[in-house]
């Protein structure tokens, strides 16, 4: 198998996708095809194979865990895990129409699972489709009605209506239902960058670089805390974990600007070859 890791990513998107983890069992239908009575071993080792995409996905290897996904589907698997993780891959790599087309598949498999329907509204996002993604947002309380998805859907469409105060509480609510729920976080602490509240930012962001180790955004954005600051080493630190997880070039034109400050020309040069 080949190991080759994303050389570009949507800062934001990061936030949202691989988010199979944050879902409790019961709305994260892995174990179970569609209209099973219960679960057979081949529906196990099935799950078992998404298991090991979902963790190609969280280290950065999206062409190998996309690889692995069409093999599964492949072998006859129709599986809205499967299409979900698709989605996540195509969003990643912005090719925004395909995610879309993967995500609604995987809604109408799971209609009850919150996943998909949270990363198709961001998708909506990025393609500055905001219309349809507050009328998904805008679902989540009626379709969720206790989970955190609900209140984080009211806070993002406060976010793009730009009414602060009705966002702050509507992500304080979900946090209250879940205080892991990382994608609540992010967007808290996306409302306190726009607020110019860099302390609660960084207290945020900490928050989610514990719960998400693996996602770059959170390093990414604390490095660029850190570089406003003048604190260069501990940006230095933050964007080569951040490249370390998904390389790119914005982030290597980042860390070539820090080697020259810093006066070290050799790390200057290898960065400037990985920027362009």
């Amino acid at each position: 198998m080949r190991y080759t890791r994303m050389s570009r990513y949507s800062t934001g998107l990061v936030a949202i996708c691989c988010f199979t983890g944050c879902l409790s069992p019961a709305m994260n239908p892995v174990h179970r095809p569609i209209g099973a009575d219960n679960v057979k071993q081949h529906s196990l080792d099935n799950a078992a194979r998404m298991d090991r995409v979902q963790n190609l996905l969280a280290d950065g290897f999206y062409d190998d865990a996309r690889e692995e996904l069409n093999l599964i589907i492949a072998d006859g698997q129709q599986h809205p895990r499967a299409f979900f993780m698709l989605g996540e891959i195509s969003a990643y790599q912005e090719h925004y129409e395909e995610a879309l087309n993967w995500l609604e598949r995987s809604i109408q498999m799971a209609p009850t699972w919150p996943a998909p329907r949270l990363l198709q509204a961001r998708v909506y996002i990025e393609l500055k489709r905001l219309a349809a993604a507050k009328q998904i947002f805008a679902s989540f309380e009626d379709l969720f009605p206790r989970h955190p998805a609900g209140p984080y859907g009211r806070g993002w469409i406060a976010l793009l209506n730009n009414q602060p105060v009705e966002a702050a509480a509507a992500f304080t609510e979900s946090l209250q239902r879940n205080p892991n729920f990382h994608p609540a976080i992010a967007g808290r602490a996306r409302l306190a960058r726009a607020q110019g509240d860099t302390r609660l930012e960084r207290e945020l962001l900490g928050r989610f670089i514990y719960l998400r180790p693996m996602d770059p955004f959170g390093h990414r954005r604390m490095a660029q805390i850190d570089l406003e600051d003048g604190l260069l080493v501990s940006a230095k630190r933050g964007f080569e974990r951040s490249y370390q997880l998904s390389p790119n070039r914005e982030t290597a034109e980042s860390l070539r600007q820090i080697a020259i400050q810093l006066g070290d020309n050799a790390s200057a040069q290898m960065w400037e070859g990985r920027a362009q």
